[in-house]
C-alpha cells in the first residue's frame, strides 16, 4: 500500500515538472511590453537636421487704412483729364503712367526698315510722319504695343470705343478699304526718345453728308463723294497749337492714294468731337447757304455759318 502511494507521488512530480518546462520563456515577454518600447524609442539618437520639415512660408499681409476725412478721395487731373483715387497705389502708378504718355506722348522705337514719309517743323526741332498699314503692324511687336498704347489714350480722350491696334487689324482684314494709321514722331534726345506726339487712324470711303459747325446736324440733301474719312485724329498735350495735326492731314491726302494728291473737299471726318469740328472748321469747311442755315436753324445767315463732310463709320 505504502509502495503504491510513493509511485503516484513521484508520478505527480514529474507531471508537474514537465508543465514547468513547456512554459514559454519570460525575455520575450519583457521586450513586448509597452513600457520597455516607450523607453527605447525616447533614449533613440534625434533625427539627422537634413530630414527635418521645411519651414512654412510667410504669407504676405496687406495693410489696411481706415479714412476718417470727409473729403473727397478721386480727383480729375487737370492735364491728362484722368480720374483717380488719390488713396489708391495702383491708381496714382495708373495715372502717372498715362499723364506721362498723354503729356508727353508714347514712347517708340521704330526699326530702320520703316520708311518715313515726310519730315515737318514742329516748334524747336523737326517731326517725322509715318504711315502704318496692316503689314507694318504685323511685322514689328514694339511698333504694334506702342501704337496700341497711343490709339487707347486717344479713345480715352476722344470718349470713342476702345479699339486697339488688334481691332484695327481685324477690321483691315476684313475689308478692302485699306486703313492706314498714320503717326508723327518726335525725335530721339539725350533725355527722351522717340515718341508718338500725333496720330490718326485713315479708311477710305466712298460717300457722306453735309454737316453744320454750329449745330452738329446733318443738312438735308443727296450724298455727297468722298474718299478719304478721318476716323480718329490726335495730339499730345505738349504737342498741341503746333500744327501737328495740319501737317498729318496734309500727309494724309498726299500718300493716301498711290499716285494722286486728294483735295481736302474730298476728305470726311467720322463723328467729330468738339476740338475735331474746330481742327475739320480750320482745314476744310465751307461756308453755308442761307437755304441750308435756314432748315437747320430756322433763321437767316450772317455769312459765318460753317460746314464740313461728315460719314458714318461702320
Amino acid at each position: 500500500m505504502e509502495q503504491n502511494i510513493s509511485e503516484n507521488r513521484q508520478k505527480q512530480i514529474k507531471q508537474t515538472y514537465q508543465s514547468r518546462r513547456k512554459r514559454p520563456p519570460l525575455v520575450p515577454l519583457i521586450n513586448s511590453s509597452p513600457l520597455l518600447r516607450s523607453s527605447t524609442l525616447a533614449s533613440s539618437p534625434p533625427p539627422h537636421p537634413s530630414s527635418s520639415p521645411i519651414p512654412r512660408k510667410i504669407q504676405k499681409k496687406t495693410q489696411a487704412y481706415l479714412s476718417l476725412t470727409r473729403k473727397p478721395h478721386r480727383t480729375t487731373c487737370s492735364q491728362c483729364a484722368m480720374s483717380y483715387d488719390t488713396l489708391s497705389a495702383d491708381d496714382r502708378k495708373l495715372h502717372s503712367k498715362f499723364h506721362a504718355r498723354a503729356v508727353s506722348g508714347v514712347d517708340i522705337l521704330l526699326p530702320p526698315t520703316f520708311k518715313a514719309i515726310s519730315k515737318v517743323a514742329v516748334s524747336t526741332y523737326t517731326a517725322t510722319l509715318y504711315k502704318m498699314t496692316a503689314q507694318h503692324l504685323s511685322s514689328s511687336r514694339a511698333v504694334r504695343v506702342a501704337i496700341d498704347a497711343a490709339l487707347r489714350i486717344c479713345n480715352a480722350e476722344l470718349s470713342a470705343p476702345d479699339e486697339g491696334v488688334e481691332d484695327f487689324l481685324s477690321r483691315a482684314s476684313s475689308s478692302s478699304n485699306e486703313s492706314a494709321v498714320y503717326i508723327c514722331v518726335s525725335p530721339r534726345s539725350l533725355t527722351s526718345a522717340q515718341a508718338i506726339i500725333g496720330l490718326a487712324v485713315v479708311d477710305r470711303i466712298s460717300s457722306g453728308h453735309f454737316m453744320s459747325c454750329d449745330t452738329g446736324r446733318l443738312i438735308p440733301g443727296p450724298p455727297i463723294r468722298l474718299i478719304l474719312g478721318i476716323s480718329r485724329i490726335y495730339t499730345a498735350h505738349t504737342a498741341r497749337g503746333l500744327g501737328v495735326a495740319q501737317h498729318i492731314l496734309n500727309a494724309v491726302c498726299e500718300s493716301a492714294v498711290y499716285g494722286m494728291q486728294v483735295p481736302r473737299n474730298l476728305v470726311g471726318w467720322s463723328q467729330p468731337s468738339e476740338s475735331g469740328c474746330q481742327l475739320a472748321k480750320k482745314w476744310c469747311s465751307e461756308s453755308m447757304t442761307a437755304s441750308e442755315v435756314s432748315e437747320d436753324r430756322e433763321k437767316d445767315a450772317d455769312g459765318t455759318e460753317k460746314k464740313i463732310r461728315v460719314y458714318i463709320e461702320r
